[in-house]
């Protein structure tokens, strides 16, 4: 039972990194970026060229991979959606694209093989019938740094608050002379430098390959749907939701049933509040 407290936790906190960093792209650019998980991939397999090839340690990789991914996120905002950024569909054909771009590069300079990512740090720590390696501690202490920044940046300073006016009211702030391209470009540098610091903080706790990035396109999806389109604080409460749900279901009943558990109630769910648990009633 603990260990499925501890493992809830980790869970909850990787897909609160992924998914909010969704959630900021589509709640102040309007797109659906589907090459957001191919972002988590990079930082993972950036962090095995960082730790494995270069010798930088671990904790030091996760802050180059977060600059370089969030210097990279505005570049692609302004190179491939600024002009279709207003139109849904050709955005999301364009994040496709982007996808299988991106995953493509990666099969041709990675391969197929999978390969372990070492932190440097070993042992662990039991409490009860609990174990808490080192490497998870300090993912979950990452995760929640990061995500604590985030918040600090959304809530108290000038261009956070500039964010948060665009999404509640788009109009008002243009008129402000809030920038949209600019807020959008912000978006992308926050939101592919959460996705990679996620990439990175997990390397060393599984092994890296290209697949990774799967799972890590669906589930953050279905979050941020039950969350509510674009809300952080749904997003946040969502991710809690998943991150136990999945630790406990593959505990007690197993990994491939559970999963199904979940998908079957996550499309119940949204059959009858599409909205999500916060946001508003959207029609699709």
């Amino acid at each position: 039972m603990l260990q499925s407290i501890v493992n809830g936790v980790t869970l909850s906190l990787f897909y609160m990194l992924v998914s909010v960093g969704l959630a900021l792209l589509y709640g102040m650019s309007n797109i659906v970026y589907m090459a957001h998980g191919v972002t988590y991939m990079l930082g993972g397999l950036l962090a095995y060229y960082l730790i494995m090839e270069a010798g930088i340690p671990w904790l030091l990789a996760v802050l180059i991979i977060i600059l370089i991914f969030g210097l990279f996120g505005p570049l692609v905002e302004r190179v491939f959606f600024r002009r279709v950024r207003a139109i849904g569909t050709s955005s999301m054909v364009v994040s496709l694209g982007l996808l299988f771009l991106l995953e493509g590069i990666a099969l041709f300079t990675f391969g197929l093989r999978t390969r372990p990512v070492s932190s440097g740090f070993s042992g662990s720590i039991s409490v009860f019938n609990a174990t808490l390696t080192f490497e998870r501690m300090y993912m979950i202490l990452g995760a929640g740094v990061l995500l604590a920044v985030l918040q600090w940046f959304l809530v108290g300073t000038k261009y956070g608050k500039a964010m948060r006016a665009t999404v509640q009211n788009k109009t008002g702030a243009l008129l402000q002379g809030i920038s949209d391209d600019r807020i959008a470009g912000m978006a992308f540098c926050i939101g592919m430098a959460l996705a990679g610091a996620a990439g990175a903080l997990v390397a060393p706790l599984y092994n890296v390959q290209v697949s990774m990035y799967y799972e890590a396109t669906i589930w953050p999806f279905l979050i941020m749907a039950v969350g509510g389109l674009g809300s952080i604080p749904g997003c946040i409460i969502a991710a809690f939701i998943f991150g136990f749900a999945q630790a406990f279901v593959s505990t007690f009943i197993g990994p491939v049933i559970g999963n199904l558990v979940l998908y079957g109630l996550v499309t119940v769910f949204l059959a009858f509040r599409p909205q999500g648990l916060i946001g508003e009633s959207r029609a699709f």
